[in-house]
């Protein structure tokens, strides 16, 4: 987590310097495992009543474009950063 919040970090700066503000939230890195439609949040032994903690290594970082259509959003690929070990 330590060497993504640092290229957090940097990405946020160089977008700076291109005017763009900083995010005022607290970067916290995570993983998206599933999004519903709606308001209503169901506890996660619900939605995954079979969930059990794993870790895993992360050999690279993809930059997606979220398009919102009608039917949801489409994510395209932008570039992929491989991460170095």
């Amino acid at each position: 987590a330590g060497r993504l919040k640092r290229l957090q970090g940097t990405l946020e700066a160089k977008l700076e310097a291109l005017g763009f503000p900083p995010e005022p939230r607290h970067f916290r890195p995570h993983i998206t495992v599933a999004r519903s439609r709606g308001r209503r949040r169901l506890p996660l032994s619900i939605v995954f009543p079979n969930f059990k903690e794993i870790s895993f290594c992360v050999s690279a970082i993809s930059l997606m474009k979220s398009s919102l259509t009608p039917g949801g959003a489409v994510y395209s690929p932008v570039r992929r950063f491989d991460l170095e070990s």
